[in-house]
């Protein structure tokens, strides 16, 4: 391997991992600015909204440069997966901005952009879960982690309302969702550091 090439798979593998590590702390700290639950419909906090932006962009960002490198690699269905995760997240990102009105028409939108993205997420983690290089309980992992958020979804538009129940399958998706993207940079920087080793050999041998 040309050690441009290796510089170029080093630094591509860093901003993976960078980009989901630093989406999952994004979304940690947005926990501490919950919504203000003393109105009805809940109102975003700010800072919250800020943070939430900040950790979409980041998982946009780490998933096209996977899907990219996935690429690279033939890994055709899996490149497939992040590609439209990336999709996903941006319609996720509009959510942010439709969010901080206080308006039952405002909250119905919202959940109606959010079910349009139910329908980009559960295919492109279907197609990600096809990736070898991922543990298979990661990969049933982020296929489960779509359960939650589809619940959150019918409930809420079976009741119209953001019940304690709503907001609890909501929370659970949040977390096994973050803890997939969490893994994804772990297992992306662990493949890179275990072919530089193989590499290595090699060039010994």
């Amino acid at each position: 391997m040309k050690l441009t090439e290796e510089r170029k798979n080093k630094h591509l593998s860093q901003l993976i991992a960078f980009s989901f590590f630093a989406s999952v702390v994004a979304t940690i700290i947005s926990w501490c600015f919950p919504p203000d639950f003393t109105v009805d419909p809940p109102k975003m906090n700010e800072i919250g909204l800020m943070l939430g932006h900040l950790q979409t962009s980041l998982v946009i960002l780490g998933c096209t440069a996977l899907g990219i490198q996935l690429t690279e690699e033939k890994q055709t269905i899996s490149s497939i997966g992040f590609t439209m995760m990336a999709i996903t997240q941006g319609v996720i990102f509009v959510l942010y901005v439709v969010a901080p009105e206080p308006s039952k028409e405002n909250l119905d939108e919202v959940y109606k952009l959010f079910a349009a993205s139910l329908f980009l997420l559960i295919p492109s983690m279907l197609l990600i879960a096809f990736y070898s290089e991922f543990p298979r309980w990661l990969n049933l992992l982020g296929v489960f982690a779509i359960i939650p958020w589809i619940t959150e979804n019918f409930l809420y538009f079976y009741t119209h309302n953001l019940s304690p129940v709503v907001g609890a399958a909501d929370f659970v998706g949040q977390l096994m969702m973050n803890t997939t993207i969490f893994f994804w940079g772990y297992f992306s920087l662990k493949k890179y550091k275990k072919r530089k080793l193989n590499v290595n050999a090699e060039t010994e041998a």
